[in-house]
């Protein structure tokens, strides 16, 4: 499967179950009307904001109560679709993701400024998404994305997001 259909398979879905995890992770499923079909999605190691018509309601830094009330907005609202974003700026290339949901609400992930990997070869995770079947579609801050299938031996693939790819937001996180 390749990441363009991982990803796709998310969209057009309810949010539910929608809370703040360990720290600033964000946790929610993604129901289909009917399918039983079921996605799992992670916000992982990336500053964040939700906001409404433009209109911060909570960041990875807000207060719990914040970040609750911002949190339980999208309970219920569709993602209709996933923004994967570079951004240019004098200090470099940064990269983010938007999910878009109805009633013109957003959340907005952004790379952290330092990143969290321990290791030369690791790269900060953004966000993932799950499957009932436990096939993995992952974001990283290098703009790379992978697809892992647990009941496949394979390594996952990973490929870079190709060039042009735009959206609001801003580099990079510092929450």
């Amino acid at each position: 499967m390749t990441p363009h259909e991982a990803l796709l398979r998310a969209v057009n879905r309810v949010a539910r179950n929608v809370r703040k995890g360990h720290g600033s992770f964000v946790t929610f499923d993604l129901e289909g009307e009917g399918d039983g079909h079921e996605f799992f999605v992670w916000v992982y190691l990336c500053g964040w904001r939700i906001q409404e018509r433009g209109k911060e309601l909570a960041h990875c830094e807000s207060t719990d109560e914040e970040i609750h009330a911002a949190t339980s907005r999208l309970e219920g609202l569709k993602l209709t679709s996933i923004a994967l974003q570079q951004f240019f700026t004098e200090t470099g290339m940064w990269h983010g993701a938007t999910f878009f949901f109805e009633e013109r609400l957003t959340m907005r992930l952004f790379q952290y400024e330092e990143p969290l990997s321990s290791g030369p070869d690791e790269v900060d995770t953004l966000f993932m998404v799950a499957d009932k079947k436990v096939t993995w579609f992952c974001y990283n801050a290098d703009g790379s994305t992978e697809v892992s299938e647990e009941d496949d031996d394979t390594t996952p693939s990973t490929i870079a997001i190709p060039d042009g790819v735009t959206g609001g937001g801003g580099p990079p996180a510092t929450c």
